[in-house]
C-alpha cells in the first residue's frame, strides 16, 4: 500500500485546482458558483471549453457553502473525465499543437487528487502519470496550463484578478496570437480597470486591447459590446461611438443572450430605455424564465423612475415602480438566489410606501446563506427599521463587506451623537465593539476604558483584558487579566496563553531568540498550541551546542506533554465541535511533532558519535532523558498512524548498510531511487528474515537514522538491542543472539553504562553476515 503522506506531498506539487487555493476569500456559495459557470458553458461554448468544464468539475468537489452534491467526488471525477475526453478530441483535429498536454497535465493532477481524497486505487498510477508528463513539458504546454488558472482565476473572486492578468501575461508571451487567452486577458483588465493608465490619446489599455482583439475577430459580438462598455466611461464624447459598436455587436451576436443583455445595459446607461427593453424582451423570448434578464428588465424601469426629478414626479411614475417590482419578483421566483432582485423588491415597496410588504422581504433577505449579501440585507433592514440591533448584526455578519463597512460607519454616527447628548457607558462600550470589529483596538482600549470608568463591571474587564493582550500591551493586559483570573479561569488562561505567544512573536522578529524562546515556553505553560507550534520552530533552528544543552529537550517535553493532554481532552469530548478540533490539533501535531522526531534522532545520533569515544561519558543522563522523550512520542506515533511509515522507512536504512557495505558507491539520489523502486515493488527480504530471525524482529521496529557513516552503523545495532529491551524480551538483563548457530550474549547493563566493546563486537558480528 502506497504512503499516503508521501502522496499527499507529491501531489502538492502540482499545479490544479485543489492547489491554487480558490475557495480562499471566495464569498460565492455552491449554487451561485455553479449557475455562472453554466451560464457560460451554455451561452460562450467555444470559449475556453476544456477549462471551463474544468471550473465545473472542481465546484462539484469544493467545500463551498451549499454544496450538498450526492457523492460530490464521483460526480468531479466524472466532470474531469468528461474533460479529458474533450481536450484529448481538441488536439487530435490540431495535432500540431502540443499545448493540449498542458490542459491534460492539470486535468490529470485534479483527478489524481479525487483519486486521494477518496483513496482510489489508482492515486499512485495518476501521479506517476503527471510528474512524467510534467517533466517533459514543452514551454507551449506549459503557456497553457498558464491560461487554464488565469481562467480559473476569472470565476474566483477579486482577489485572484491580479494573479489571472499575470498568468494570462505569462501565457500570451509564449503563445501571442491566441486569441481566447486575449480576450480572457482583457476581461480580466477591465474588471480592474479602475485604475488603468490612459495613453496621451486617452485610450486605455483595456480599449487598446478590444480594438486589437475585434481587428482579428471583427465578428465577436461579445467583443464589440465590451468596448462600448469601455466607451461609456470616456464620458459624452464617446457615446456615439459606443452606440455604435452596440449596432456592430447585435449585427454580429444579435441572437446571444449575453450580447443582447450587455447591450441593453449600455443603452440604460444612454438613457435610452426604450431600447433596452426591446432588446431585452428579444432576450427573453429566448429564455423566458432568465433570472437576470427579468431582474434587467426590472432596473430598467427602477431607472425611469428614480431618473426623474422628484418634484416632477407623479402618479403616473409609480407604475415603473409597479413594473419593476413585478419583474424583480418574476426573477426571484425563477431564481431564489437571486438576492439583487428581492433586494430591490424591499426598497421598492418601502418607497411606495407598502411598509408591511417591505418589512416581510426584509425579514426573508437576512435568511440568505451569502454572508456578503446576508450583511448587505441586514444594512438596509436597519436603515428601514432604524434599529441599532440590526445594525450590529451587519457587523457581525461580515464587517469586511458593503453591508458591514456602512453598518459600523452609522453605528459610530449614532453612539457619537448619543454621547454628546448624553454620556454613558453603554454608548461607550458600544463604541468599544465597533472599533474591535474594525480592527482599530487601540481605539476600541479608550472607549472601553471610558465605559468601566463610568461602570465597572466584570464583563468590561473581561473586554479591556482580551484588547489589551490583542494590543500587546503587557502591563495593561496583566492589570485586567488579575481582575479576571478568579471569575473566569478558563479566558483568563487562554489570554495568559496568547500574550506570552504575541509577546514572543515580537521578540523573535526583533532577532531577541532568548526572550523569545522564554515566551513561548511561558505560553505551552498556558496550554496555548499556536504557542507549541511557535515554540517547535524556534527549537528546530537551534544551533548544535544549544541541541545539546539539557534545556533543549526538557523544552520540547512541555511541548509533547501540552499537545499530548489536549488529545486527550478532545478525544473525550463528545460535543459537535469534536471533529474540526481533532482536524486542528492534528495539523498543529504534525507540525510540531514530525519535525520534533527528525531532531531528536539528529541529537540521539551525536550524543552516541561522542559517547562512543573513549573517556567521554558527561552526557549519559541527558542522553537518556533524550531516548525516553523520543520512546515517549514514537510510541504516540504508531499508536496512531505512523508505524507503516516507520517501517518502510526501516526498510531503507537496511538496503542502505547493505550497498554501503558492498562498497559501492552511489551517490544520494541514485539510492533513493533504488529505494523507492524497492518500496514501490513491496520487496520482501525474506533472506533476512529467515538469515537473522531474532534480529528481524528488532529491525522492523527499529526507528531509521538519517544518515549511515561508519559510527552510524554502531548507533543501529545500538537500537536494536535497545529495542529488545523495551519490548521486555531481556532476561535477568541478559539477551542471546544467535547467528549461524554461534552464540553471543550482551548485558544490556553494560550497554547502559555505554561499553563500546560490546557494540562494536555486535557491529563486526553483524557485517560478517551483511
Amino acid at each position: 500500500m502506497a504512503d499516503p503522506n508521501t502522496n499527499a506531498s507529491r501531489l502538492g506539487t502540482f499545479q490544479c485546482h485543489f492547489t491554487w487555493e480558490l475557495e480562499e476569500k471566495f464569498t460565492r456559495d455552491f449554487k451561485t458558483a455553479m449557475d455562472y459557470i453554466d451560464h457560460h458553458l451554455k451561452h460562450n461554448p467555444d470559449e475556453m471549453r476544456v477549462p471551463a468544464m474544468a471550473v465545473k468539475a472542481y465546484i462539484y468537489a469544493s467545500n463551498l457553502q451549499g454544496n450538498d452534491t450526492p457523492m460530490k467526488y464521483r460526480t468531479a471525477k466524472d466532470a474531469i473525465t468528461e474533460a479529458l475526453k474533450r481536450n484529448k478530441d481538441d488536439s487530435e483535429e490540431d495535432p500540431t499543437n502540443d499545448g493540449y498536454n498542458g490542459y491534460k497535465v492539470v486535468l490529470l493532477a485534479d483527478l489524481a487528487w479525487l483519486h486521494h481524497k477518496t483513496r482510489g486505487r489508482n492515486v499512485e498510477t495518476c501521479i506517476t502519470e503527471v510528474e512524467e508528463l510534467q517533466a517533459s513539458l514543452s514551454e507551449e504546454a506549459q503557456a497553457y496550463m498558464q491560461a487554464m488558472k488565469a481562467f480559473t482565476f476569472q470565476w474566483f473572486g477579486i482577489s485572484k484578478y491580479t494573479e489571472g492578468i499575470s498568468c494570462y501575461e505569462e501565457a500570451l508571451r509564449v503563445v501571442p496570437s491566441n486569441v481566447e487567452w486575449f480576450f480572457g486577458y482583457t476581461q480580466l483588465l477591465q474588471k480592474t480597470s479602475y485604475s488603468d493608465p490612459q495613453d496621451t490619446y486617452g485610450t486605455s489599455k483595456v480599449e487598446s486591447n478590444l480594438r486589437c482583439f475585434i481587428s482579428k475577430t471583427p465578428k465577436n459580438g461579445l467583443a464589440h459590446v465590451y468596448l462600448a462598455d469601455e466607451l461609456l466611461q470616456k464620458g459624452k464624447d464617446s457615446h456615439l461611438e459606443a452606440e455604435y459598436e452596440v449596432g456592430q455587436a447585435l449585427e454580429s451576436g444579435g441572437e446571444n443572450v449575453v450580447v443582447l443583455q450587455r447591450a441593453g445595459k449600455v443603452f440604460c446607461s444612454l438613457k435610452k430605455y426604450d431600447k433596452a427593453l426591446e432588446l431585452y424582451d428579444r432576450a427573453l423570448e429566448l429564455e423566458s424564465e432568465s433570472s437576470f434578464t427579468l431582474k434587467l428588465v426590472g432596473d430598467a424601469h427602477r431607472f425611469q423612475y428614480f431618473d426623474k426629478p422628484t418634484a416632477e414626479r407623479d402618479e403616473g411614475d409609480k407604475q415603473h415602480l409597479e413594473n419593476a417590482i413585478k419583474y424583480y419578483r418574476r426573477a426571484y421566483e425563477a431564481d431564489k438566489s437571486n438576492f439583487r432582485a428581492h433586494s430591490q423588491m424591499a426598497s421598492l415597496y418601502s418607497e411606495l410606501g407598502q411598509q408591511d410588504e417591505a418589512e416581510e422581504v426584509y425579514s426573508q433577505l437576512i435568511e440568505t446563506r451569502d454572508k456578503e449579501n446576508k450583511a448587505e440585507a441586514f444594512y438596509h433592514f436597519a436603515e428601514f427599521r432604524d434599529d441599532l440591533a440590526l445594525y450590529k448584526e451587519a457587523v457581525d455578519t461580515d464587517v469586511d463587506s458593503y453591508g458591514g463597512k456602512r453598518a459600523a460607519k452609522k453605528i459610530i454616527e449614532k453612539m457619537q451623537s448619543e454621547l454628546t447628548r448624553n454620556p454613558n457607558s453603554k454608548a461607550f462600550e458600544t463604541l468599544g465593539w465597533v472599533y474591535t470589529k474594525t480592527g482599530f483596538i487601540d481605539s476600541a482600549c479608550f472607549h472601553y476604558q471610558q465605559a468601566y470608568k463610568m461602570e465597572p463591571r466584570k464583563e468590561l474587564e473581561l473586554r479591556l483584558s482580551q484588547r489589551y493582550v490583542e494590543s500587546v500591551n503587557p502591563d495593561q493586559a496583566c492589570k485586567y487579566l488579575e481582575l479576571i483570573k478568579d471569575s473566569n479561569p478558563e479566558e483568563y488562561r487562554l489570554l495568559k496563553g496568547k500574550l506570552h505567544l504575541s509577546l514572543g512573536v515580537e521578540f523573535k522578529d526583533q532577532g531577541m531568540t532568548d526572550k523569545a524562546r522564554e515566551q513561548f515556553s511561558l505560553s505551552t505553560e498556558y496550554k496555548s498550541l499556536e504557542g507549541c507550534e511557535k515554540f517547535a520552530e524556534l527549537l528546530q533552528n537551534c544551533t548544535d551546542d544549544e541541541k545539546y544543552d539539557k534545556r533543549w529537550i526538557t523544552d520540547w517535553a512541555k511541548i509533547t506533554s501540552v499537545l499530548q493532554n489536549e488529545w486527550d481532552l478532545v478525544e473525550k469530548c463528545q460535543d459537535k465541535v469534536k471533529e474540526s478540533r481533532l482536524n486542528a490539533l492534528e495539523e498543529i501535531r504534525e507540525k510540531a511533532f514530525m519535525p520534533k522526531v527528525r531532531y531528536l534522532h539528529d541529537l540521539y545520533d551525536k550524543y552516541v558519535e561522542l559517547l562512543l569515544k573513549p573517556g567521554v561519558d558527561k552526557y549519559g543522563s541527558v542522553l537518556i532523558e533524550a531516548r525516553s522523550l523520543l520512546d515517549r512520542v514514537m510510541s504516540d506515533f504508531q499508536k496512531r498512524r505512523y508505524s507503516e511509515i516507520e517501517y518502510k522507512k526501516t526498510r531503507y536504512t537496511f538496503f542502505y548498510i547493505k550497498d554501503l557495505k558492498k562498497g559501492v558507491k552511489k551517490d544520494e539520489k541514485y539510492v533513493y531511487m533504488q529505494l523507492q523502486k524497492r518500496l514501490e515493488g513491496d520487496y520482501e527480504w525474506n533472506g533476512f528474515r529467515g538469515k537473522f530471525p531474532d534480529l528481524f524482529d528488532a529491525l522492523i521496529k527499529v526507528q531509521p537514522a538519517y544518515d549511515f557513516t561508519e559510527n552510524k552503523k554502531m548507533i543501529f545495532l545500538f537500537e536494536i538491542v535497545n529495542e529488545y529491551k523495551h519490548r521486555g524480551s531481556l532476561k535477568d538483563g541478559m539477551q542471546e543472539v544467535k547467528i549461524d548457530g554461534e552464540k553471543y550474549n550482551f548485558s544490556f547493563e553494560e550497554l547502559t553504562e555505554w561499553s563500546v566493546s560490546k557494540v562494536i563486537k555486535l557491529v563486526q558480528c553483524f557485517d560478517k553476515h551483511m
